[in-house]
């Protein structure tokens, strides 16, 4: 498998990752409901590990998503690698996984020794860890014209975003808009996700 090296530290890229296909296990949770858009992406994810229900038979798809519960699925994604935790503010599994994300470059702390594990995440901040994670490749930007509210995307995510409507990884609402802005919910962040490794 090849892998692309960030900071000494190994992630797999966008291009060079295979995800083995399992067969999604239907009716685990009761709020995942058969035939939903994000059905498929959430069970792929379950049967991998990637991400667990809120409770043992719900999942909470429109709920929210935080930095933590993020970088902890794309943690999981990229095999659990071996991790030091950097921040005060995380503890176990997540503080492993925002020390792996802050390592590699997928995204920083919000000082030095806080990460902000509870904070929400927006549908323009989690495409852009997926772009560093992919070591941040060249993007066409003027994809966001196409988009009515392509001029609201922040300068900072600008590429990343172009670079994730190119690949499919983020869609729209079917009446042109991205709503970057928007927090991003738990189906929308697995699905993406698991847009990512090519499911």
């Amino acid at each position: 498998m090849n892998l692309l090296t960030v900071s000494s530290v190994y992630v797999l890229g966008f291009e060079l990752y295979n995800a083995e296909n399992t067969t999604p296990q239907k009716g685990t949770f009761t709020d995942v409901k058969t035939g939903e858009w994000y059905e498929n992406a959430i069970m792929q994810a379950y049967n991998r590990g990637i991400v667990k229900g809120v409770t043992d038979s719900t999942f909470a798809p429109n709920s929210t998503s935080t930095r933590g519960q993020t970088v902890t699925m794309l943690y999981r994604a990229m095999g659990s690698p071996s991790a030091s935790p950097m921040f005060s503010d995380t503890t176990g599994e997540v503080g492993s996984a925002a020390g792996w994300a802050s390592a590699c470059g997928v995204t920083n702390g919000v000082s030095t020794t806080s990460f902000a594990p509870n904070s929400l995440i927006t549908r323009e901040q989690l495409v852009t860890m997926l772009y560093r994670l992919a070591g941040s490749p060249a993007a066409d930007t003027s994809i966001l014209a196409s988009c009515s509210d392509g001029s609201s995307v922040k300068s900072y995510s600008q590429s990343a975003v172009a670079w994730a409507i190119s690949k499919g990884l983020l869609t729209g609402y079917g009446d042109g808009t991205i709503h970057p802005a928007d927090v991003a919910t738990r189906a929308e962040v697995c699905s993406i996700i698991m847009r990512y490794l090519g499911v």
